[in-house]
């Protein structure tokens, strides 16, 4: 492998030249070797076109080899076919693992694209920004997170008061639909720093219930040194949103992170670590500005898998007030374990996790209700997923989800299954 280092409109990046060894990484037996050697040499001498099948043989034989689809991507590129280009790189990405240089390579050659593809398009607008859609349906036999009993006792002694919870305080099934919109925009890199940001506004109509309609907006920017601290690959984010809830205000929230990837001893998938400051203010029914200042630490370590295209991960994290109010004055931890199995074609995934949390409340919920009790639920969630890709920039996706909570105060007791349905649609 060799790299050749050109310099295009202002920034430096590394540009991937086949040749030398390049037929190292893949041709495990004579036959694809030899059409991989081909293929070189066709390239070599700017015979794109002709490479490019070649390429494509190799990479059908060896579906594992993410040299062969790298040379794919980059062979697409020079015959100037940037959104094959461009979706090959992003696959590549995605994947689990890659080596730090090829993931360099990829993102270098899509800052290329998109100045490419913009002073093609936008002389004048400069780049515009990539635009994601998102529309689904879902129903639960919960859909209100309501209670599943009819009456609830209060007060302490023998014979405690029983009251009647009235309908809106019970689980109701239902069906709601909602649309995503995110934009996404690279911005330029300024002192070697590449900064992305993004805007998503949802919006969910409940169909039950307009009292339970739902709009929120996030904002983001991420942050990331250039090559020159790729060993650890530390990520700086800076978040900010706000949710209402029936066309009032019921949270608004601004957090800042930062991530870093340190080696692991047992595979060759680095292990996660952040820390997150998160300022929240948010209005309950009965409590008005409920605030919290807290902190959280997280660590996301792979684990070993029985097969290439199945890979294991645990998330562990552990979330403490610094100053809080009321309902937000409380530690939690939790645990995730995931599973995500994509195959080599990438034409489909599927996803399942397990997470189960343990928040501890500092104070009693209330005195007389509840003598001497805290919420302190502990949850429970079971997602499984699956993904189809329908066309490159379609994809159909569809998820289960369980989730129950426990809890020493039955107001906060509840469980419900969830069913998503709905397709996600990546505009260039």
């Amino acid at each position: 492998m060799f790299l050749k280092q050109h310099a295009l409109s202002g920034f430096v990046f590394m540009f991937w030249v086949l040749g030398g060894n390049r037929a190292l990484a893949c041709g495990q037996d004579a036959a694809t070797a030899q059409t991989y050697q081909q293929a070189i040499t066709l390239f070599d001498s700017g015979a794109y076109a002709e490479a490019l099948p070649l390429f494509e043989h190799v990479y059908a034989q060896e579906p594992f080899c993410i040299g062969a689809k790298l040379d794919i991507a980059v062979t697409h590129f020079r015959l100037e076919q940037y959104a094959l280009a461009r979706r090959l790189f992003q696959e590549i990405l995605t994947t689990p693992g890659i080596a730090e240089g090829i993931r360099q390579q990829c993102e270098g050659f899509l800052l290329v694209i998109d100045e490419k593809t913009s002073v093609s398009t936008t002389a004048t607008l400069g780049k515009l920004p990539r635009l994601q859609v998102s529309a689904g349906l879902g129903v639960s036999d919960n859909v209100n997170n309501g209670l599943g009993f009819d009456r609830l006792a209060i007060g302490g002694g023998d014979e405690p008061l029983m009251l009647s919870l009235g309908e809106n305080a019970k689980a109701h099934s239902g069906s709601w639909h909602d649309v995503e919109v995110a934009v996404n925009k690279t911005l330029p890199v300024v002192d070697k720093l590449e900064t992305q940001a993004q805007l998503t506004v949802t919006w969910r109509d409940n169909h039950q219930n307009d009292h339970l309609d739902l709009a929120v907006v996030r904002g983001m920017v991420e942050m990331k040194p250039g090559e020159w601290m790729s060993d650890v690959e530390p990520r700086f984010v800076v978040s900010g949103g706000a949710v209402r809830l029936d066309n009032e205000s019921y949270r608004q929230d601004a957090a800042v992170a930062a991530q870093v990837q340190v080696p692991n001893p047992l595979l060759d998938r680095k292990i996660a670590l952040s820390y997150q400051l998160t300022d929240s203010h948010y209005t309950t029914p009965k409590v008005v500005d409920n605030n919290s200042v807290s902190h959280r630490v997280s660590v996301g370590v792979p684990l070993p898998s029985p097969a290439k295209p199945l890979h294991l991960n645990v998330d562990m994290s552990h979330q403490w007030p610094s100053s809080a109010e009321r309902l937000a004055d409380y530690s939690e931890t939790s645990v995730r374990f995931r599973a995500n199995y994509q195959p080599p074609e990438r034409k489909y995934g599927l996803t399942a996790s397990y997470r189960v949390s343990q928040q501890r409340d500092r104070e009693v919920y209330n005195e007389v209700a509840f003598p001497d009790k805290r919420r302190d639920p502990t949850q429970q969630v079971v997602n499984l997923g699956w993904s189809w890709q329908v066309t490159p920039d379609l994809t159909w996706e569809a998820r289960l989800q369980a989730r129950q909570q426990d809890s020493d105060i039955p107001l906060f007791e509840s469980k419900a299954v969830d069913l998503t349905t709905g397709i996600r649609w990546q505009l260039d």
